[in-house]
């Protein structure tokens, strides 16, 4: 990553396309991993999500959210209006977005995280996804940043902060 780099992005994507090679780039990794842990905001989304925690499948991932992901048969596939659990560097408890979920993977966290997002699910009450760690945002929910401008401003705002700290 670039030297200077005060916040991270990661998208949606499919994980199973190059798991070999995102999980073979041990730099990258470090540096994902020291990002985090030295405050930078990082926002992630689906694969993102899958990409930070410990490991995908056995296969060695960022190892920024304790826990493990998985490939599963069943597709998720929804639309969701969600409620943010918890402050973070993007929204503020209790917010709401809408956004769709498409992933084939599960995530099992080896530590109690607030969740990023609530919502309800098909087959069950509320559905807590993804996980909140100091500026960390990690979720399967895809939201469009036009959907709520502010989120970015918001954390725009984080990444400047944690430029100034840096």
């Amino acid at each position: 990553m670039p030297p200077d780099t005060a916040a991270l992005v990661l998208p949606g994507g499919f994980p199973e396309e190059f798991g070999t090679e995102l999980s073979g780039n041990d730099e990258v990794r470090q540096q994902i991993a020291a990002l985090a842990a030295g405050g930078a905001p990082v926002h992630a989304e689906c694969a993102g999500l899958t990409y930070l925690v410990d490991d995908l499948d056995g296969h060695p991932m960022c190892g920024v959210l304790a826990g493990t992901a998985r490939f599963t048969d069943k597709l998720a596939l929804a639309y969701r209006e969600a409620v943010a659990a918890s402050d973070s560097s993007l929204y503020a408890a209790g917010e709401r977005a809408a956004g769709h979920e498409f992933h084939r993977t599960t995530v099992t966290f080896a530590d109690s995280y607030q969740p990023a997002w609530v919502y309800r699910g098909n087959d069950v009450a509320a559905v807590r996804d993804g996980a909140v760690h100091g500026r960390v945002h990690a979720s399967y929910l895809h939201t469009h940043p036009a959907g709520l401008p502010h989120a970015v401003t918001r954390f725009v705002a984080a990444a400047a902060t944690s430029r100034l700290a840096g």
